[in-house]
């Protein structure tokens, strides 16, 4: 009798363990996980004018969650507002995509708490990259349809000799037409431009110097007092524009020394300027390119991309405009 009221109670104590299993197995809740709204409003990056039309990217790189976020693109309306419903905390990367080109990607973080954004979104300029050689020290300059390029001569006749090599413009693209041997043996060049009636190569930290476009000699040389990292001319003004990291010069022509204007720029990173119709400056910072009027205000902000790929091009060596007024960068 009493080995029978030990298998009731052994089966009884069986049945409640597994029912409490089962119901451990089942029963759990998970707790909610907080999401929010990630809204804004793309504008132009000068006026401030709303843009619709853009296209607007959210992607997760890191979630604070245990959850799966999946990439969510949204277009913006009439009044350029955009809108994310639900995003989670974390951190994100978003990027805009306007006339068909997406733009370089931004970080974003996402708190415990519905957010709001103002999207600057600069115009496009396309252009091209000038990439015939490959050097390590890619600075050219273009007058029109004729070209200096600045590298290293890998023939065996003069090899690992720095070379100015010439090339013209064609309807096929750029074609080779002849060399000089440079008298600027290992100098570090990272800018040049073509003048009235010379070549200025800018040589890191802080050199100028001044080539004789008939036979490659050099004609000049003028030690900077400031560094500078790239050279333009500015043929209305028969004067020219130097930079440094945060800084913009313009010289007299005749005596390059002399600086008559400067412009300081804290966040801003000049890698490269040029002139066409005005002066442009290129900031490897927020890989924006600047055009400037004549009074040094800024008339447009674009973002530069490839004609041919339609990407955009983002740190950039040095850069020129053709005769035909299409802006030609040799990639670092």
């Amino acid at each position: 009798m009493k080995v029978k009221i030990k298998i009731i109670v052994i089966i009884g104590l069986l049945s409640l363990v597994f029912n409490c299993w089962d119901k451990q197995n089942h029963d759990i809740t998970r707790p909610i996980v907080p999401h929010y709204i990630f809204n804004g409003t793309a504008v132009d990056y000068d006026s401030g004018e709303s843009l619709e039309g853009i296209i607007v990217e959210l992607a997760a790189t890191k979630m604070l969650y245990d959850i799966q976020f999946f990439t969510q693109t949204d277009t913006t309306d009439s009044s350029g507002h955009f809108s994310f419903d639900m995003v989670y905390p974390g951190y994100y990367t978003w990027r805009v995509q306007k006339e068909g080109c997406w733009l370089n990607e931004k970080k974003l973080e996402i708190k415990h708490r519905d957010s709001t954004s103002v999207i600057a979104v600069p115009h496009l300029l396309y252009g091209k990259i000038f990439d015939l050689r490959g050097s390590s020290h890619p600075a050219f300059a273009i007058n029109g349809t004729k070209a200096w390029f600045s590298t290293y001569s890998m023939t065996p006749y003069f090899k690992r000799a720095q070379m100015f090599f010439v090339y013209t413009l064609t309807n096929r693209g750029w074609f080779e037409e002849g060399y000089y041997l440079s008298p600027l043996y290992k100098k570090n060049v990272t800018s040049m431009a073509f003048g009235r009636d010379a070549l200025y190569v800018c040589v890191a930290p802080d050199t100028l110097y001044l080539i004789n476009t008939m036979d490659g000699s050099l004609t000049g040389k003028y030690q900077m007092k400031q560094n500078i990292t790239a050279v333009a001319y500015h043929p209305p003004q028969n004067c020219i524009y130097t930079c440094s990291k945060n800084n913009l010069y313009r010289h007299e022509s005749e005596q390059p020394i002399n600086i008559v204007s400067s412009w300081n720029f804290e966040n801003h990173t000049l890698s490269a300027i040029a002139y066409y119709k005005g002066i442009y400056t290129y900031d490897n910072t927020n890989y924006l390119l600047r055009k400037y009027s004549t009074e040094m205000n800024v008339e447009i902000t674009y973002a530069l991309v490839d004609a041919d790929s339609k990407i955009q091009i983002l740190n950039i060596y040095d850069m020129s405009f053709d005769g035909y007024g299409m802006l030609w960068v040799t990639l670092p």
